[in-house]
């Protein structure tokens, strides 16, 4: 029985992505409501090598029906909890110094006539960090001493699409 069920669970492991397990988390992350519609996720790179993903960059849109909407502004609190847009420029200022490599276009957002947006960093702690003492947590911009890890949800309240971008520095 037991190496029928640890077949059961490598074939379940491979079949995992890094992709799907991206999306998995970041829906977790931000409680988005079952059966939203994934309209886009890259992420780079898509698998790992020998050091893991480093410099892990996931961008994602997430498109909500009405009912998801509203079922998502209630479980995140945006309306009381996120930032109205436009994105602050001094958070566009951090942004770009921890986007080091410049692969995002943090600007795109300002197109965004109506919505809300929320930046998380893990404060030196690393995302995905397996430190016992030290387990992941996001702290709301603005921080004194930002990580390198960080993510960022903009709410389109007209398109009722969800932007996340997520990228993680070793």
């Amino acid at each position: 029985m037991l190496p029928c069920a640890i077949g059961v669970l490598l074939c379940l492991s491979a079949c995992t992505t890094s992709a799907n397990i991206d999306e998995i988390w970041i829906r977790g992350h931000f409680r988005i409501p079952e059966g939203t519609k994934l309209l886009k996720r890259e992420s780079n790179p898509e698998h790992g090598g020998t050091f893991g993903r480093e410099s892990l960059l996931v961008q994602a849109e997430f498109q909500f029906t009405d009912e998801q909407y509203k079922d998502f502004l209630q479980r995140q609190l945006v309306e009381t909890a996120w930032n109205k847009l436009p994105i602050a420029e001094t958070l566009y200022l951090q942004l770009d110094e921890i986007d080091r490599f410049h692969r995002v276009d943090f600007k795109r957002f300002d197109a965004i006539p109506n919505g809300y947006y929320v930046c998380e960093t893990t404060s030196q702690k690393g995302i995905f960090s397996d430190k016992k003492e030290a387990p992941t947590t996001f702290f709301r911009f603005p921080m004194n001493n930002p990580d390198k890890d960080f993510i960022l949800g903009v709410l389109d309240s007209d398109k009722k699409i969800l932007y996340v971008i997520l990228e993680q520095d070793y």
